[in-house]
C-alpha cells in the first residue's frame, strides 16, 4: 500500500500501516508539501533560503538537514535519505527531491491527471469509466445539443473527469497552514492557492453550464453555489442561480436570494 497525501483542505497524511500521524511540526509538513507539489530536484541552498530566509546560510542548510531527517522518520522510513531505490527522497550534498520510483497517492496529482486527460482527450480511445456507465447512457443523446448551445467540446467522459477533479479541489490548498518567518514559502503557497482556486471556479462554471444544458437544474444549482462559495461577487453565477431556482419552482428562494444581492453589490 502507498502513502496517501491530502493537500486540498487541511493537510492529511495516511501511512498504510501506522494510519495518520501528527502534523504539529509546521515547517516539517511545509517542506514535505513543497517537495511533493514541486516534483523535481531542488538545490539545498534554494530550500534553505525558502524556509529559513532570515538565518545565516550555513544555519539554514543545517536546519534543512535536520528537518528532512525528521520528515523521513515521520513517514516511517528507516533508511537515511537518498539510500536505496525505496528512499522517499533522492538527496546528495547539493540537492533534494522526490524519488519518482516511489508510488504516492496525492490528491493534487490525481486532480492534475484528470484535467490533463480532458485536455488531451481522444474520445475514440478513451476508456469508459465504470462508475459512470449508467449516467453516460442516459445523457449521451443530449450531448450534441449541449455542445451546440454552449459552444462546448463535450465527450462522454470529460464532464465526469471534471466533476471528479472539482470534487478533489473543493477546498483551499493546505488550508490553515502557516509557517512563521518563512515568507518566501508563504508567497509560493499563496500563488499556488490562487492558481488552484481559479481552476476550481472554471471547473464549477463548466459543470454548471453542462447540467443546465441537459436540464438537470438541481445539479446545476449545486455547482453554481460552489462557484459562488469561491467567488461571491460572480454576477453571472448569481443570475444562473436565480434562473435555476425559478426553473425548480423555488420562487420564494429566488426572491430571497435576489434581495440579498442588494447588500452584496
Amino acid at each position: 500500500m502507498n502513502l496517501k497525501f491530502q493537500f486540498f483542505g487541511t493537510l492529511q497524511v495516511h501511512h498504510p500501516t501506522d494510519g495518520s500521524f501528527g502534523n504539529n511540526k509546521r515547517r516539517t509538513m511545509a517542506l514535505m508539501s513543497y517537495l511533493l507539489l514541486e516534483r523535481k530536484q531542488h538545490s539545498r541552498d534554494s530550500l534553505a533560503e525558502l524556509f529559513w530566509p532570515d538565518l545565516p546560510f550555513e544555519k539554514g542548510r543545517s536546519n534543512l538537514s535536520v528537518t528532512l531527517s525528521r520528515l523521513t522518520k515521520e513517514l516511517g522510513q528507516t533508511k537515511k535519505v537518498g539510500q536505496g531505490t525505496d528512499s522517499y527522497f533522492l538527496s546528495d550534498r547539493q540537492s533534494i527531491g522526490l524519488n519518482p520510483s516511489n508510488k504516492f497517492e496525492i490528491d493534487v496529482l490525481s486532480f492534475e491527471i484528470l484535467l490533463l486527460a480532458c485536455h488531451d482527450c481522444d474520445c475514440a480511445a478513451s476508456k469508459e469509466l465504470n462508475l459512470a456507465e449508467w449516467f453516460l447512457d442516459s445523457v449521451s443523446p443530449q450531448l450534441e445539443a449541449v455542445s451546440k448551445e454552449f459552444g462546448l467540446v463535450v465527450c462522454n467522459h470529460c464532464h465526469i473527469r471534471i466533476a471528479k477533479a472539482a470534487a478533489l479541489n473543493s477546498n483551499e490548498l493546505l488550508q490553515g497552514l502557516r509557517v512563521e518567518n518563512a515568507y518566501r514559502f508563504e508567497e509560493w503557497l499563496q500563488v499556488r492557492r490562487e492558481e488552484y482556486r481559479l481552476i476550481a471556479v472554471k471547473s464549477f462554471d463548466y459543470l454548471t453550464e453542462y447540467y443546465e444544458g441537459i436540464k438537470e437544474f438541481a445539479i446545476a444549482e449545486n455547482y453554481c453555489r460552489q462557484q459562488l462559495r469561491l467567488e461571491p461577487y460572480r454576477e453571472d453565477a448569481h443570475r444562473q442561480l436565480l434562473r435555476f431556482l425559478s426553473f425548480q419552482g423555488e420562487k420564494q428562494q429566488a426572491l430571497e436570494h435576489f434581495q440579498s444581492l442588494q447588500h452584496l453589490f
